[in-house]
């Protein structure tokens, strides 16, 4: 903890004695807590995960950086993306000690399923193993809490390829999505107004599900022949030309106030077709 605020770290250092320990014994209700966390990690992995490359680009400046340092939001949004947790998925031996004072002589770790190796490696949005665990919790009240330590060790094992979008450039949905996130953590001392909050974000997710699920629609219809046109309206992200580039305009409200704009519109299409003309003659030649 003391190397990880002298540092500079946002987070604190990530404890992974408790979650790889296997569990000691089991009750009646072990299997059907994990059937609560695969399938809401499945529904998760069908509905809100996409097929996105593990690229991050290059948005923030270094020399800029003084500047947007009084910017206490612009810190909220900072925490919201760190997640040591969802790190110690993808590399856990970076969390470890370098030098350990002693070894261990049996250590028991996490066994990924093998069957589900061959998965499609699919993308959450930026944000945080906690919110997840939050939300699945918060979507059945009826039944009783799962620990964080149990849903990190079964999705480390059985959904090694789910995984959280590293932050890029892009302007975040701070309408709703970020804000959402930003009211959920600053409601820590009151469950009720948290609670409240989470089941708004769960609707809003819900929504944005079924959108989804419209535009597959229409898009299948339209390259079916069906008759039916699948057109995108979509402006031009602000934030990849905003200088000088920084977190501060990653949001849609500050992403237009430095930097030129420009804005285009166009549709594209693609038609293949094929033409035959009949031969008057071997001399003539087709046209």
């Amino acid at each position: 903890m003391r190397n990880a605020i002298e540092a500079g770290k946002r987070q604190p250092p990530v404890d992974l004695r408790g979650l790889k320990s296997e569990a000691i014994c089991k009750d009646q209700s072990g299997d059907s807590v994990r059937a609560r966390v695969i399938t809401f990690l499945e529904q998760v992995y069908n509905s809100q995960a996409e097929t996105l490359p593990d690229t991050r680009d290059d948005a923030a400046d270094e020399s800029f950086g003084v500047f947007v340092r009084d910017f206490a939001w612009k810190d909220d949004a900072k925490d919201v993306a760190e997640d040591p947790y969802a790190d110690a998925l993808v590399a856990p031996e970076q969390s470890r000690a370098p030098t350990p004072k002693l070894r261990r002589l049996h250590c028991r770790s996490i066994k990924i399923n093998p069957a589900r190796r061959e998965e499609e490696e699919r993308f959450l949005p930026p944000g945080t193993m906690r919110d997840m665990w939050e939300q699945m919790n918060a979507s059945d009240k009826e039944q009783n809490k799962v620990s964080f330590a149990q849903f990190w060790r079964i999705w480390k094992a059985e959904y090694p390829h789910l995984k959280f979008r590293a932050s890029s450039s892009h302007s975040l949905c701070s309408n709703i999505c970020l804000r959402h996130k930003l009211l959920i953590r600053e409601m820590g001392h009151h469950l009720k107004a948290r609670n409240a909050q989470r089941e708004l974000f769960n609707f809003h997710l819900q929504r944005q599900y079924a959108d989804r699920c419209e535009y597959w629609r229409i898009r299948a219809g339209s390259r079916m022949r069906s008759g039916e046109i699948c057109l995108i309206v979509d402006s031009m992200d602000q934030a990849k030309f905003a200088y000088p580039r920084s977190d501060v305009y990653r949001l849609k409200e500050r992403c237009r106030d430095l930097g030129p704009t420009s804005q285009a519109s166009y549709a594209m299409a693609t038609l293949c077709c094929s033409v035959y003309l009949p031969r008057t003659s071997q001399k003539t030649p087709l046209q």
